[in-house]
């Protein structure tokens, strides 16, 4: 399996970007796709197939969200995919943070969501509206 996993942001897909050697997974943007399964399945695909490589070594994996909108079939994917790390990782080992703009309620409900949804903390981090996205 490839130690990384890079999927290019679209119109309405986000990036991906997927980093074993880094310890390191994010996705930014837009998750609108026509066919969530079919976006998000080779990202499943891809924990899956590092699964031995996350659960035998001791480092601690950060998944970065940072998410413009997310629908509600994309939504359900990422509580899968970040499912599917915690088996192999733990969530003692597994670090997850939400982005998001100060003036947008409904993004920290989603965050609030996703802690209920995985039984973890999450960590919430105010997004800097300067930075070019």
């Amino acid at each position: 399996m490839a130690k990384s996993l890079h999927l290019q942001r679209q119109k309405l897909l986000p990036e991906v970007t997927f980093d074993l050697d880094a310890a390191t997974l994010c996705i930014r943007g837009f998750s609108l796709p026509e066919n969530s399964a079919h976006f998000y399945t080779p990202l499943i695909d891809w924990i899956k197939g590092n699964s031995a490589v996350i659960s035998s070594d001791n480092r601690v994996y950060s998944f970065y969200l940072d998410m413009e909108y997310c629908n509600s079939s994309s939504f359900i994917f990422i509580v899968h995919v970040l499912r599917i790390l915690l088996d192999c990782a733990g969530p003692e080992r597994t670090r997850i943070f939400w982005y998001y703009d100060d003036d947008n309620d409904e993004s920290m409900e989603c965050c609030h969501d996703l802690e209920i949804a995985l039984s973890v903390a999450i960590t919430a981090v105010a997004r800097d509206i300067t930075v070019a996205r």
